[in-house]
């Protein structure tokens, strides 16, 4: 059989000698035989890791290497086994009496690479120097892995305790390596080999505690006085002399205990003490004191994630800090030893509960099962070649994400659907190898496009009060190697019309009632109980009769509080542009006491606001009579009276031109009506146009509504037409349709809210009046809307009527920027 690890061949002979059966291995020079130990082996082969397997008739053998022999596993449970098949790689494949099996590498496993790599001995640190030389830490050894090929360099002494910031290998800038051996500083040199201990001319004790921003090591140095005390001071180390530290000594206490140093990309240098972190900022040490919850009690992992913020990781929690101040981000933890952020953006957290893992929104814990020797984890760190590698108490592991590619397959189980809108829904998923178990999967749902809800171990969602009609439900799942499903499940369903509200079975239900009660009535016209039926028939409908009555009262009562709140919200909306006029001249008088030109306008502005505000109280107090405030109006005179009104409003940004039709006919109407519509339509056009632009006002003479009406006027005389056109963003097609509803807006969560109330009463009040409403928009190039007043008893001359029936409006400016389409409010 092909040796997938050596490219040679791996086969089953008889030994000349011995007569017994013995496993060939031919790697293209060499022959190696190794014996079996026994006689009914069928097939051999090596499978992904070197290791030697082979198969009898009823048994599956691997080779021990302690002994040489093969032994029997238990790893496939099986009756009988059949044949095999490796795949390039090491992965094969069993043919047995109870199914296929397959067996794959771990997604976490211990280097394979040439040379003495690290084996079961507890590692401590992990870390690469500026040529790529990936050094590892154990009990008892130095590990050093450069061009796949481990090297090893026994340590003066084993390490007895792990430090609590597990940083006991740093690299130097020189090319030498510090070692944090059982409390001082040793200097490795690659060079030769041999370890150095690391001592000052003043005998203080020295201690590494982490690398600068350009690479220096800062060390701690202890000196005892003659009393006892300890004090604990700071220095740099590049690996020959001591600099001193570049800024003041941190305010600590003699019983103070340094355990490590971060510098942070932003030149923000933190240490971590028994009483606290210490941030170094602009020349200057804070104390961040954990007098109560809301500050880490002891920092043993600091790492940046980005936008200037820090994770810091705790006994039990893990910190966030913004660059002011620290929250909680997550509890639950056991000791958070160190803290990555890998290249892809997903965050990786050592515990001694396991390897956690934020990764696509979810987090997740990798273990035994993905093949990490123990749950404890020391040290997680990612070099140059973005390789996972993961040190615990019995040896460093790699992580291969190529070992588990195939995302799980998820279905939806039988829903159950109820008729008041409730709707209950179980999934599952495998995943296709079986390397994460059914219950450890996560999975992730929506409805209806929704957005996705997070990762979760439930299998199960419940949905209620949802609308009747058809819906969409969609489930996706994801393995513990990140592995996410590209096809989500599907599920559409559709929730039924209640009985009662169906019209045909309310029908059918009547009909069959009426025929039952006729058959009734003929079976027993005989009978002195017909006239006992017919009364009961008669206070059965007699019942039916009060209850829909007070039904219909109550309906009706409903529909006035509803126009009443209506009409109550659209006087409001109409109250406040007038009071934004009366505000901006009050603003103008107060900075310009001295301009009596300009106060004198402003006052009259302002009574022109006022009256018009009491117009529109008239016109509520009898709104079921227009009428009786209308008075002969020369429209084009109106228009000019309505911009006055505006004032500084918008000469800032936004330059509103006016373009009257010469001749218009005199038309008594109210003129309140058609100012507070125009103004609607102007303060609309100005909110379209979202910034510098220009709104056109026009009048026109028609004889003919446009095509374009949403509300025809009488029919039966020309029309004065008032049109107010902008070149914004214009009315989406969709929107379109919606826009003189009561309260429909599109600005319900924008900065500039609306109520959706301003359309919705220019369009009562126009169809009060007898008016006619047209809008034209197209997204991106503006929209123009026009008001359409019949003349009634007034005569248009003939050379003054334009000689078509479309107002005269300037055409949609097609330059500029398109912003995003907006309906009006």
């Amino acid at each position: 059989m092909p040796d997938s690890t050596s490219g040679g061949i791996v086969a089953v002979g008889e030994s000349l000698q011995t007569g017994r059966k013995v496993v060939v291995l031919f790697d293209g020079e060499n022959w190696q035989v190794i014996p079996s130990g026994r006689a009914n082996i069928r097939q051999a082969w090596r499978g992904w890791d070197g290791t030697f397997w082979s198969i009898t008739i009823n048994a599956l053998l691997r080779l021990n290497p302690a002994t040489g022999e093969f032994a029997e596993t238990d790893e496939v449970s099986s009756g009988r086994f059949f044949d095999v098949a490796v795949e390039p790689g090491g992965v094969f494949w069993l043919a047995t009496s109870d199914g296929l099996f397959r067996h794959t590498p771990p997604v976490w496993r211990a280097p394979q690479q040439e040379g003495i790599a690290p084996g079961s001995a507890a590692v401590h640190g992990v870390a690469e120097d500026a040529e790529g030389r990936l050094w590892v830490a154990a009990t008892e050894r130095l590990h050093l892995l450069e061009t796949n090929r481990w090297r090893s360099f026994p340590l003066p002494e084993p390490v007895e305790v792990q430090p609590q910031s597990g940083q006991t290998v740093l690299p130097l800038r020189d090319g030498t390596v510090a070692l944090l051996l059982n409390g001082r500083l040793v200097r490795f040199e690659p060079a030769t080999g041999s370890f150095l201990n690391v001592s000052h001319a003043s005998g203080a004790q020295i201690r590494p505690l982490g690398l600068m921003k350009d690479g220096a090591l800062c060390v701690e140095f202890h000196f005892v006085k003659k009393n006892g005390s300890n004090l604990p001071r700071l220095a740099l180390f590049n690996g020959r002399t001591f600099p001193p530290f570049p800024g003041p000594m941190p305010n600590l206490a003699e019983e103070d205990r340094l355990l490590f140093l971060f510098a942070a990309s932003n030149g923000d240098t933190w240490l971590s003490t028994t009483s606290g972190l210490h941030l170094l900022r602009d020349g200057a040490w804070k104390h961040f004191i954990p007098s109560d919850s809301s500050l880490p009690d002891l920092a043993l992992s600091l790492a940046e994630m980005g936008d200037g913020k820090i994770w810091c990781g705790g006994r039990d929690t893990l910190w966030e800090f913004d660059g002011k101040a620290w929250t909680a981000a997550m509890t639950g933890f056991d000791r958070v030893n160190s803290i990555l952020k890998a290249r892809d953006g997903s965050v990786w957290l050592a515990t001694h509960s396991g390897l956690q893992r934020r990764h696509l929104g979810a987090w997740l814990i990798n273990s035994a099962e993905e093949g990490l020797p123990v749950s404890s984890i020391t040290k997680i760190y990612e070099d140059r070649r973005g390789r996972i590698w993961a040190g615990t108490p019995r040896g460093l592991n790699q992580y291969h994400p190529e070992a588990d590619t195939d995302p799980p397959q998820t279905v939806i189980l039988s829903p159950k659907i109820s008729t008041d809108g409730s709707v209950s829904a179980g999934f599952i998923a495998r995943d296709k190898w079986k390397f994460t178990p059914t219950e450890h999967l996560q999975y992730s749902y929506r409805l209806d496009e929704q957005e996705w809800s997070p990762f979760q171990t439930e299998r199960s969602v419940t949905f209620a009060d949802l609308s009747p009609g058809k819906h969409y439900f969609q489930v996706r799942s994801m393995d513990r190697n990140w592995n996410l499903d590209p096809r989500p499940a599907l599920l559409e369903f559709e929730i039924p019309i209640p009985w009662y509200k169906e019209t045909r079975l309310i029908l059918i239900a009547f009909a069959g009632l009426a025929g039952i009660l006729f058959f009734a009535g003929l079976a027993f016209n005989r009978h002195r109980r017909l006239l006992h039926s017919y009364a009961e028939v008669e206070r059965l409908v007699d019942i039916r009769t009060r209850q829909l009555q007070d039904a219909n009262a109550q309906l009706l009562h409903s529909q006035k509080m509803n126009a009443l709140g209506t009409l109550a919200a659209g006087v409001a909306h109409d109250f406040n542009n007038i009071l934004s006029i009366i505000k901006g001249s009050a603003q103008i008088i107060e900075a310009n006491p001295g301009d009596r030109e300009k106060i004198k306008t402003r006052v009259n502005r302002i009574k022109t606001v006022v009256e018009q505000g009491a117009g529109i109280v008239r016109a509520m107090l009898g709104f079921s009579r227009p009428t009786e405030s209308a008075v002969p109006c020369d429209l084009n005179k109106v228009a000019e009276e309505t911009l006055q009104l505006l004032g500084d409003r918008f000469l800032q940004e936004i330059e509103v031109k006016f373009e009257p039709a010469p001749g218009l006919p005199q038309i008594t109407l109210p003129r309140d009506f058609v100012q507070q519509i125009l103004l609607n339509f102007i303060f609309n056009a100005a909110d379209a146009t979202n910034g510098p632009g220009r709104i056109v006002l026009c009048s026109a003479v028609v004889n003919l509504p446009p095509a374009t009406c949403v509300l025809p006027p009488e029919p039966g005389a020309p029309c004065v037409a008032l049109s107010v056109q902008d070149f914004g963003c214009g009315i989406a097609p969709e929107v379109l349709p919606r826009i003189f509803e009561p309260f429909f807006t599109t600005k319900a969560f924008s900065s500039r809210r609306g109520t959706g109330l301003g359309l919705s009463m220019v369009y009562q009040m126009a169809k009060e009046m007898g008016w006619g409403l047209a809008v034209e928009s197209a997204p991106g190039k503006g929209s123009t809307f026009t008001l359409l007043i019949p003349v009634r008893g007034a005569s248009v001359p003939a050379a003054e009527r334009p000689a078509t029936n479309q107002p005269n409006q300037p055409k949609h400016a097609a330059s500029g920027e398109i912003k995003p389409t907006e309906a009006p409010r």
